[in-house]
Formats: structure tokens, C-alpha cells, sequence
């Protein structure tokens, strides 16, 4: 099993990877690893920008979930500009981890992302205790090769715990 500081770093070495932009914020009430960047797509018709939110907590239930989601669609809404010469799709991820996760939260987790007027806020709850990455792999309105696209950018950014050694406890 992993621990959380060891994921928050994987998700911020992948973040930096694809190119983004990491930082560390507050979103809502919990000190969180943010990182966003932009990629051109003619599948979108213009821009996506990318938002990976990681926030450690020592739960994850259902509330949780659904206030870090809006918490994070809100600071998406306020800091997202236009880019020149097109649209801009907003795509964001917004993840807790810990290695206490309630069933509720997962399945507000796998259930497909609620309607938010622009763009998107996908939750992503990784359990290291089961070593477990729960989040809706479908979608409401998006074509198939956007949804595509999406995917693999959320499996990119947030790696599944197994990819990780299993850490042993110092020797005495």
C-alpha cells in the first residue's frame, strides 16, 4: 500500500509531464495540488483546458465528493479565459485521496458527472487502501472521441495505486 504523499507526487509529476502548470491552493476548505494546461483539438472545435485537482483527506465520503466538486468547477469558472482564435472546452478532474473511502463516495464517483452549465467536473476517488481509482468512465453530451480523449487524459494524470511498489516500513 501507498501512501498519500507518494501519490500526490505522482499526480504531480504527470501533471508537469503533460505539460501543466502545478500549484498548490486551497479549493473550498482543502489545501489541494492543482495543475491545468491547454491543448488544441480539432475534435473540440477549438481548445480544452485541463484542470487535475488532487486533494488528500482522511475520508472520502459522498459529501465530500460532491462539495469538492463544486468547489472546484467554481475556481475553474472564475480563472478560465477564452483563448483567441477559437472555443475552449472545460475539462475538469477533481480528485480526493485517502485510505478511507466510503462506498457512498464511490458511487457518486462512478456515476456519470452532473450538469454544469460549462464545461465538466469529473470526480476521481482513489482508495490506497484497495488500491482502487474510481470515476465515470462515460459521459452525457460528448462524442465518442472526445470522451476518448478524456479518458485517457483522467488515466494519465491519475495512475492507478498497483503502479506504485509497495512500500515497507523502515527497519528498526
Amino acid at each position: 500500500m501507498i501512501e498519500v504523499d507518494t501519490y500526490l507526487a505522482a499526480v504531480t509529476q504527470r501533471i508537469e509531464q503533460a505539460g501543466g502548470q502545478v500549484q498548490r491552493m486551497r479549493i473550498g476548505p482543502i489545501d489541494a495540488v492543482l495543475g491545468d494546461f491547454f491543448e488544441a483539438s480539432v475534435i473540440a472545435r477549438g481548445h480544452i483546458r485541463f484542470t487535475a485537482v488532487i486533494a488528500p483527506v482522511a475520508t472520502v465520503t459522498a459529501f465530500a465528493v460532491r462539495d469538492f466538486i463544486n468547489h472546484v468547477h467554481q475556481w475553474s469558472l472564475r480563472t478560465t479565459h477564452q483563448v483567441p482564435g477559437g472555443r475552449t472546452e472545460i475539462i475538469n478532474f477533481a480528485g480526493l485521496v485517502s485510505h478511507e473511502v466510503h462506498p457512498d463516495a464511490v458511487a457518486i464517483a462512478v456515476d456519470k458527472p452532473p450538469l454544469q452549465g460549462v464545461g465538466s467536473t469529473r470526480p476521481v476517488v482513489i482508495d490506497l487502501a484497495k488500491g482502487q481509482v474510481h470515476t465515470c468512465t462515460r459521459t452525457r453530451f460528448l462524442g465518442m472521441a472526445l470522451q476518448n480523449t478524456i479518458s485517457a487524459k483522467q488515466q494519465f494524470l491519475y495512475p492507478h495505486p498497483a503502479e506504485f511498489p509497495a512500500q515497507r516500513p523502515p527497519l528498526p
